[in-house]
């Protein structure tokens, strides 16, 4: 009996280890957030398109207007953003962003990456990582809270 026990208990523990390699890191507040990322905006999500581009990888193109920037620095013009390029997994079991966010008002979390073309260096918005965390509910209190960040 004691083998048996034994040798499902060791189960248990691989089987749990294994699903965490996939999971997700612990959740940030949105305030950790708003300190490791570049831009923070809040945003009225206005519309969304989706295209799938195989089984388990669409690209969504999300329409925004910025109602105001919590964070960003002054070199990079957050207000004139008017959409947002990423790509879901919806279908997949890994740790990404599985859906998009749907309509209504939103903090955004941005890092900017440079990229460089020829001679030309762009600055290029992109969503926090990871994805799933780029996105959280408008919250005034937690808003004026990021406000507040150096």
């Amino acid at each position: 009996m004691k083998p048996i026990r034994g040798a499902l208990t060791f189960i248990l523990v691989l089987s749990l280890s294994a699903g965490s390699v996939l999971a997700l890191p612990p959740l940030e507040s949105p305030v950790e957030r708003a300190r490791n990322s570049d831009v923070v905006i809040h945003a009225a999500v206005t519309a969304q398109q989706q295209i799938s581009l195989n089984s388990v990888i669409s690209a969504v193109q999300l329409s925004i207007m910025v109602r105001q920037v919590l964070k960003s620095p002054s070199t990079f013009k957050a207000m004139k953003l008017k959409s947002l390029n990423f790509l879901v997994t919806p279908n997949s079991f890994e740790s990404g962003l599985r859906e998009a966010p749907g309509p209504g008002e939103w903090l955004i979390f941005l890092r900017l990456t440079e990229h460089t073309v020829g001679n030309k260096t762009y600055v290029i918005p992109v969503l926090y990582s990871p994805e799933a965390f780029a996105f959280h509910r408008y919250d005034e209190k937690i808003a004026t809270e990021i406000r507040k960040l150096p």
